[in-house]
């Protein structure tokens, strides 16, 4: 039995962000989007460096490329149920250093699939604000670079 790791609630911030987004194509296929490096890389990085260890306790590191800059973001998995949720850690400049934590869920709406990402422990109103619009844009990413 694998248990599951808990993220340290003294570091995280109050705000929290909610972006749901219904995408053509079935869980198991966004999953492996998620957690297949090759398939991950052109849309969550947007072509960057990435490692992706997706197992309860394992670690990510990205490079995101972004208007002619990089911004590297790390954390740790606290939880992994194929094909309906990831759960893991986030740090980066955006959430000024602080361990904030994303919950992506995979919900079947017959041959599609609504994708739910929640990310809370946000510092501030901006943080938040800002992590609101790029996750949305990063929904978006994915589903305009899922291969056919």
């Amino acid at each position: 039995m694998t248990t599951a790791v808990t993220p340290n609630p003294n570091v995280r911030g109050p705000f929290e962000c909610a972006v749901p987004r219904v995408i053509n194509a079935r869980p198991e296929r966004l999953f492996r989007a998620w957690t297949d490096p090759e398939k991950a890389r052109p849309w969550l990085t947007n072509g960057g460096d990435l490692i992706l260890q997706p197992h309860v306790g394992g670690l990510f590191f990205l490079n995101m490329v972004y208007n002619e800059h990089t911004y590297p973001h790390y954390g740790r998995y606290l939880q992994v149920e194929k094909d309906r949720l990831l759960e893991f850690t986030w740090m980066s400049q955006g959430t000024l250093g602080k361990e904030s934590v994303v919950r992506v869920t995979f919900e079947p709406q017959g041959e599609r699939t609504k994708v739910t990402i929640v990310h809370s422990g946000l510092p501030d109103e901006k943080n938040r604000d800002e992590h609101h619009g790029g996750w949305t844009e990063i929904l978006e990413w994915m589903e305009q670079r899922l291969e056919s």
